[in-house]
C-alpha cells in the first residue's frame, strides 16, 4: 500500500507539474513543447538504442532550436495521440500524420513537410500483381490508423486486417502469413534495406500520401510559431537536408 500511496503521489505531482508548464492560455510563452508521438514508424520515428530517433524527430528537434525552445518527447500509441492532443496535454504531434478533414476537426495542420510518397503494395517476389484488383480473394495487411487503411477499405473483395506497425506488417508478408502489404514507400524502405529488395514485388499505386506536424486547436500561438519555423527550415535549406539524410526525397 505504501508503494501504491508513493507511485500515486509522484504521478499527481508529476501531472501537476506539467500542466503548470504547459497551461493553454501560456503555451506561447513557455520555453518547452511537449510532443506527442508514437516511435514504430521508421524512418519517421522509431526506437534505436533505446532513444526515439527518425526524421521527423530531427525535424521537430530542429523546429525547437529555430524557436529557441526545449523539445520534450512524450511516447503513447498511436491511437491516444489525438486524445492526448485535446486534453491540452500536448502541444504538438509528430508521428508521420496525414491530414485528413476528420483529424482537422481536432487539430491544426501545419505546411506538409513531405508530399507525394506514393502508396505501394507489396508481395513477395514470386507474386506479381499488376493492379489492386490482384488482392481480390488474398488477406492484405494494413496499419490501424494509417492513410492506407482508409484506402484499402474502399477496395471490394480484399480480406483486410489491421496490424498496429510496419514492422508487423513486413514479417507477416515474409513469413507468408499475408499475401500482401499496403502503406506508403517512405514506411516500407526501412524494412527493404533490412530485409533485401530482391525478396519482394512492388507495386505503385496511384494514391500518395503526405504528412505533418499537428498542434492541439488549445494552442493556435504555437501553431503559428511551428508555421513559421518550418518555413524558416524550408528557406535555409535544413529540410531538404533532413529529406536527404533519412532518404526521403519523392
Amino acid at each position: 500500500m505504501k508503494k501504491i500511496l508513493i507511485a500515486l503521489f509522484l504521478g499527481i505531482t508529476g501531472l501537476i507539474a506539467v500542466l503548470y508548464c504547459y497551461k493553454k492560455d501560456g503555451a506561447s510563452n513557455q520555453n518547452v513543447l511537449v510532443v506527442g508521438t508514437n516511435p514504430a514508424f521508421p524512418p519517421f520515428e522509431y526506437r534505436e538504442n533505446g532513444s526515439i530517433v527518425g526524421f521527423e524527430i530531427d525535424l521537430v528537434r530542429a523546429v525547437g532550436t529555430y524557436l529557441g525552445k526545449e523539445i520534450v518527447f512524450k511516447d503513447m500509441a498511436f491511437d491516444a495521440l489525438l486524445i492526448e492532443a485535446q486534453s491540452g496535454r500536448i502541444q504538438v504531434l509528430a508521428a508521420g500524420l496525414t491530414p485528413t478533414p476528420e483529424r482537422s476537426k481536432k487539430v491544426f495542420f501545419t505546411k506538409l513537410y513531405l508530399a507525394n510518397d506514393p502508396l505501394v503494395v507489396i508481395t513477395l517476389a514470386d507474386s506479381s500483381p499488376k493492379s489492386i484488383e490482384d488482392l481480390q480473394g488474398k488477406e492484405v495487411i494494413v496499419n490501424d490508423g494509417y492513410s492506407a487503411e482508409s484506402y484499402m477499405k474502399k477496395q471490394q473483395g480484399i480480406d483486410l486486417r489491421g496490424l498496429a506497425t510496419p514492422a508487423e506488417a513486413f514479417l507477416a508478408v515474409l513469413n507468408g502469413r499475408a499475401y500482401a502489404y499496403v502503406s506508403s514507400r517512405a514506411a516500407v524502405q526501412p524494412f527493404f534495406d533490412l530485409y533485401g529488395i530482391e525478396k519482394f514485388n512492388i507495386l505503385t499505386l496511384s494514391v500518395s500520401d503526405s504528412y505533418a506536424l499537428a498542434v492541439p486547436k488549445a494552442y493556435p500561438e504555437v501553431f503559428e510559431q511551428i508555421q513559421h519555423a518550418l518555413t524558416g527550415l524550408e528557406r535555409d535549406g535544413t529540410l531538404d537536408n533532413l529529406k536527404k539524410k533519412w532518404h526521403l526525397n519523392f
